[in-house]
């Protein structure tokens, strides 16, 4: 594994101030919270809140901070997973997914997420569609496959964060057997075999902490005519803690479970990778970069994940190439 330098950052809390303006990047869909919130909780102990949630030691103080509750119900919900081989590390494998990308999915399915695998299940994570003969086609699908994850949030790019939020709850609840949660975006095509292979050669020691993708360190964007912008009274850091590019990434069970921890005390953010940098920030845990995560420049040779396609037709059309190449290197996005 290829481990990144840590970065720590520093700031001086008595320079921190807490701006009344809204902010358009904070999703207030829960009446009653205040315009603006501090993501850095200072009053919080999260880590300490979260070690107390996973020895059931929690307390009707804690409860006190919780600011994203997501209050939100199942539409669809196949269940508890089910994994035939125990004696092979289990990996969960989450496709959070349009929902509308009906025949994407499906491409999916006969593409990189058609393996005979005992010990890994495949889901699809959707909000709702507006349309009732939307929602029809879903439950059919749902029917066909038992593979689809559907909460009543609204499906929309704004609401990727929820998306991820009902990711992790769904997979720490449902599917808390698995060692591994890989988290792909429906529009990757991913190499799951050698995926396997490397997580099957993941030591125990490091399952704990492990927290791994393309790893990014980036400024915070101020411009307000940006949708990413983030006043300096919201967030004072001058980056963005480490994080993990969203398309694709892998944790362990153990860290998939400290994040939904922490998950309430921490307001949503519309970036939603660089809200679970806070998240991991908050838990103390270090995104770790992986140059088998690197989809474009100098490691993109090497990489077993590609952000290439939109259609049905474009993903068919991508797995056969790759087939015949067993590289990414032949890719040039149109």
């Amino acid at each position: 594994m290829l481990v990144g330098l840590c970065y720590l950052i520093f700031v001086d809390k008595s320079e921190i101030r807490f701006g009344k303006d809204e902010n358009p990047n904070i999703v207030s869909w829960l009446p009653g919270l205040p315009e603006s919130m501090s993501f850095l909780r200072l009053h919080l102990d999260i880590r300490r809140i979260v070690n107390r949630k996973l020895l059931n030691m929690t307390t009707e103080v804690d409860d006190i901070g919780v600011i994203n509750p997501h209050p939100f119900r199942y539409i669809i919900n196949p269940g508890r997973c089910k994994f035939k081989n125990h004696d092979v590390r289990p990996v969960l494998v989450i496709v959070k997914s349009a929902v509308r990308n009906v025949f994407l999915r499906h491409a999916i399915r006969t593409t990189w997420g058609n393996i005979s695998e005992d010990n890994v299940k495949i889901v699809f994570m959707l909000g709702r569609n507006t349309s009732n003969d939307q929602q029809r086609t879903i439950d059919l699908e749902a029917a066909k496959y038992n593979d689809i994850v559907q909460q009543d949030f609204i499906d929309a790019d704004f609401n990727n964060t929820l998306k991820t939020i009902l990711s992790f709850k769904w997979a720490t609840q449902y599917c808390e057997n698995a060692q591994f949660v890989l988290f792909v975006d429906d529009d990757f095509v991913i190499d799951l075999p050698k995926i396997l292979m490397y997580i099957y050669s993941i030591p125990e020691v490091d399952a704990e902490t492990l927290f791994i993708g393309h790893r990014i360190i980036q400024p915070v964007v101020r411009d307000k005519r940006s949708k990413w912008a983030l006043p300096l009274e919201v967030f004072p850091y001058k980056y963005w803690p480490p994080y993990l590019a969203g398309g694709t990434y892998l944790a362990s069970m153990q860290v998939a479970k400290k994040f939904t921890c922490a998950f309430p005390y921490i307001q949503v953010l519309v970036k939603t990778d660089g809200w679970l940098g806070i998240v991991a920030m908050n838990v103390g845990i270090n995104p770790q970069d992986n140059i088998f995560f690197h989809n474009n420049g100098r490691y993109a040779h090497l990489a077993l994940v590609y952000q290439c396609c939109h259609t049905q037709k474009e993903m068919l059309h991508f797995w056969w190439q790759y087939n015949q190449k067993k590289s990414f290197r032949f890719w040039t996005p149109g």
